[in-house]
This record gives structure tokens, sequence and C-alpha cells, in this order.
């Protein structure tokens, strides 16, 4: 029996499928370059996966909640920390169930993850005035594509990503297509001060 795409059965699989960190032990390069722009304190790292991100930014000073459904990439995530020395709290949760705490955290992170809508749509809720909201994931231009091979249920449509940040000033946003380069969007946006 094949199991949902993108269900936390599939997820596991994906994992299992390789020994070693299958999205690699480095931050999204994106992410260290424009980490000038994240508020600093309270992170939440939304389908944390493996914890490389999350870790990266325990390692700069950043209290950071990664959240993921996979039990195997939370035990790596978990062992990522440990070994970088670095306290990162991990929660295995459902995101379909997940409800962000209102105006709690200073900065909220989506690397190659594209949440449920009902969750997509209640971020800029979860942050603090000021607070940073970064996202960085694949488009539905890269199926088909060479290179990285999502599922569709992990790629964003069309401006789909801009619709949803209406409420926040948005800092940076591409949409990119290149020839040898993976079709990307990119975020940062900030909640408005009042």
């Amino acid at each position: 029996m094949t199991e949902q795409t993108g269900s936390k059965v599939w997820w596991n699989q994906k994992y299992e499928t390789s020994n070693d960190y299958l999205y690699g032990r480095a931050p999204s390069t994106f992410l260290a370059d424009n980490l000038r722009y994240l508020r600093k304190g309270h992170t939440l790292d939304i389908g944390s996966g493996e914890g490389r991100n999350a870790v990266y930014l325990a390692s700069k000073d950043y209290e950071v909640l990664g959240i993921d459904f996979s039990d195997i990439a939370m035990k790596r995530a978990e062992t990522l920390a440990k070994q970088t020395d670095v306290r990162v709290e991990f929660k295995n949760q459902d995101l379909n169930f997940f409800l962000v705490p209102l105006m709690k955290h200073d900065s909220i992170i989506l690397i190659d993850t594209r949440p449920p809508l009902t969750l997509l749509k209640s971020l800029s809720r979860g942050l603090v005035n000021g607070g940073t909201l970064f996202v960085e994931a694949y488009t539905v231009n890269q199926i088909g594509r060479s290179g990285p091979k999502p599922d569709i249920s992990e790629c964003y449509k069309p401006n789909e990503l801009l619709r949803h940040v209406t409420d926040l000033h948005v800092i940076y946003y591409n949409e990119r297509i290149h020839d040898n380069e993976p079709a990307r969007v990119q975020l940062i946006a900030k909640k408005s001060i009042r």
C-alpha cells in the first residue's frame, strides 16, 4: 500500500531512505545571508525537519522552537543540536492541528515547507509587533525541472504567498526561475509596530 504523499508515514519513509541528513546539516543559504533581517528572540521554525535551520539559529543566540510531525526527523534534529552543543526545543506536532500562539514569536521561519492553508493564514497573528516572517520554498514551477524533486504539496503557486501576507510589510519578495537554479519563492516580511 502506498502512503499518501505528504503524510507523516510518507515523510518518515522519505527520511529513512538516507542514513545521513536528507537535506544536509548546513542552514539555508538564503537564511544565513539574510539573518540580519530576523528579529532576535523567540523563533518558531515550522516544518523544521532534521533541524539544520533551527540549530543554526540557536548557534546565533536565537531561542528556537522547531516543529515537525516526522519523529525520525525530530530525532535527527535533537542529535544535531547535541552535536553542535546548542539548545533547541523540538516538538513533534502535526501542523494540521497546530495553533500559533498569539503575538508570541519574534520571528517565524518556514524553509522548504508549505504548511496547511489555515496555518499559513494565521502566521502574522503569531508574531509580536515588529516580528519577522521568513519563508523560502519551492514553487510549482520546479515540478518537472532538473534538480531537486519536491512533491507538489511542498510547492507554492505563483503569488500564493503574497496573498497570505497582506497584513505584513514585505521587505523582500522573489519568485525566481533561472536556467540552472531551482524555482523558489523567498519572502522576508515584518509585522508593523502599532
